[in-house]
């Protein structure tokens, strides 16, 4: 899921069973559904699309909140 703060677009990626980190993005087009990414990630990145709030929250803390779920 694509986020944004300050005029900047992120994603958060999967770098380990419970490990996420932050990554900047560059957003093209969108057809208000999808959005094309056009730098910042790249083939076979995981990308968290559902629990975003969840991982910014864990994000600040070294535990994932109870109930989390990935579906990728």
């Amino acid at each position: 899921a694509l986020t944004e703060a300050q005029g900047l677009y992120f994603v958060y990626l999967q770098t380990g069973e419970e490990a996420y980190k932050k990554q900047e993005v560059t957003p093209g087009e969108e057809n208000g559904e999808r959005v094309r990414i056009l730098s910042g990630i790249k083939p076979g990145d995981r990308i968290v699309t559902k629990g975003v709030y969840q991982v910014k929250l864990a994000a600040n803390s070294s535990v994932m909140p109870e109930g989390h779920t990935h579906s990728h």
